[in-house]
């Protein structure tokens, strides 16, 4: 962590605790998400080409309406937690064979110098 404020330590507590979340959900759930996403988007799609709605298909949709753009942040939410765990994980195994790289190991020189440009171009610091 690079700062020692209370908001960072909050926030990478918050962090922690949304990427044990997702690691804890079971392929079978994200199977049956993927699933229902799926049947929903097909009756939606049904529905929305069927000329006279009853009043329960409107409300349906109305609910509809509410409700996906709310599982569709959560699903963006997951994803934005995942690359940014991605992101650390390659940047420790960046800096790991920089070290290795600098302490004279060729393996490790060959791959930092490979990685380099990926890293160090786009490095805000």
């Amino acid at each position: 962590m690079n700062y020692d404020d209370k908001f960072t330590r909050e926030f990478e507590e918050k962090f922690q605790e949304s990427l044990k979340k997702i690691r804890n959900f079971k392929p079978a759930d994200r199977q049956k998400l993927e699933t229902n996403l799926i049947e929903i988007c097909n009756f939606v799609e049904e529905l929305s080409h069927k000329p006279i709605k009853s009043p329960e298909e409107i409300e349906l949709f109305q609910n509809l309406k509410l409700k996906i753009p709310k599982i569709l942040q959560s699903l963006e939410d997951m994803k934005l937690v995942l690359n940014e765990s991605l992101y650390r994980q390659s940047r420790a195994y960046f800096e790991n064979v920089k070290k290795l790289a600098k302490e004279g190991n060729k393996e490790a020189e060959k791959i930092y110098l490979d990685l380099k440009s990926h890293f160090e171009d786009f490095d805000v610091n």
